[in-house]
């Protein structure tokens, strides 16, 4: 049985982490190097993809500093781009699960 064998595109996946301090400032930096990165990865500032991450990620990042937020720990921010997607994560300075 022959296969049929097709060259696979090379997929391109983009990530920015980075660490913020669990303060209000921290949760504004976070949307706005969100925004930057959003710019730099070719969704241009004014654009409905990055108004909606910067969106979201200012509201996880609210809610980390409100409610996860532990003296001395930041939070996460990591934005994966692979195929159109952005998957947004952010994670709190709190262990506990």
């Amino acid at each position: 049985m022959q296969g049929d064998i097709r060259a696979q595109e090379p997929v391109t996946v983009r990530t920015f982490t980075q660490l913020f301090s669990s303060t209000p400032r921290g949760a504004r930096l976070a949307r706005r190097l969100v925004a930057n990165r959003m710019d730099v990865w070719g969704f241009a500032y004014d654009s409905e993809a990055s108004e909606d991450v910067s969106l979201v990620v200012a509201e996880l990042a609210a809610n980390a500093v409100r409610h996860g937020s532990v003296r001395g720990r930041s939070f996460r921010v990591r934005l994966v781009l692979r195929d159109g997607v952005v998957r947004v994560e952010v994670a709190d300075g709190r262990t506990e699960r």
